[in-house]
């Protein structure tokens, strides 16, 4: 991808509050739906205590 992200991936492990703020990005595509990059070495599992949420860039993360 050579656009800046629109969101961020971030997962966060609701047992013990553990918090990768920085698992990946996306971005917004012209059909609606998001294409999600994970970062190199960050592995997602299925687990009932992680939350992987996507948050949109702001001003002050160098989005738009």
């Amino acid at each position: 991808m050579s656009r800046t992200p629109d969101y961020r991936l971030k997962i966060l492990n609701k047992s013990t509050d553990e918090r990768n703020i920085n698992a990946g990005a996306g971005w917004a595509n012209k059909d609606n739906s998001i294409t999600i990059k994970v970062s190199p070495g960050v592995i997602l599992l299925n687990d009932k205590d992680l939350l992987y949420t996507l948050f949109p860039i702001d001003e002050y993360e160098g989005g738009k």
